[in-house]
């Protein structure tokens, strides 16, 4: 993973000890502690198969009242 953007972060005494604390047992630095709390707190979950994304897509049809919509006026009119 390259890492292209620097930031600081002001912690308060507790927060510190603690992520110097727990850096130093997993033999891993403060920075890699916090980015792995950031992904595990704030990604969002990727829909990623084509069977998910049609389902939804058959979950959301079934939702759409289409039943009395006159289609060859929809259609004669978007010709217009």
């Amino acid at each position: 993973m390259l890492l292209t953007h620097r930031t600081n972060l002001l912690l308060e005494e507790t927060d510190y000890h603690l992520l110097s604390q727990l850096a130093s047992q997993n033999n891993v630095s403060m920075g890699k502690l916090i980015r792995q709390a950031v992904k595990q707190t704030y990604t969002i979950p990727q829909i990623n198969t084509t069977a998910k994304i049609l389902s939804n897509l058959q979950k959301l049809g079934q939702q759409i009242n289409t039943k009395g919509i006159n289609y060859k006026e929809l259609i004669a009119h978007g010709r217009k």
